[in-house]
């Protein structure tokens, strides 16, 4: 069995202002773990940063991934 650990990595979560990437997020910050957020709708990524940030690192990335350039602006 592999063990990676989590340490100095970063979580990309898309879809993680609601259900199951929100819960996600919080899963991995509770273990240490910081966490970027993907989402299209700047107000509830800014809902979620702010509920999630007592836990850990949280940063958003506005993005629509059925966009191209949302897509290779998001990769680099």
């Amino acid at each position: 069995m592999n063990h990676q650990t989590t340490e100095q990595k970063i979580a990309l979560i898309v879809g993680g202002t609601t259900g199951m990437g929100k819960a996600s997020a919080r899963a991995l910050l509770e273990r240490g773990v910081p966490v970027r957020i993907v989402g299209r709708n700047a107000e509830r990524l800014s809902q979620a940063k702010a509920e999630l940030s007592a836990l850990g690192e949280v940063e958003t990335i506005t993005a629509d991934l059925y966009r191209e350039s949302d897509v290779a602006a998001l990769i680099g």
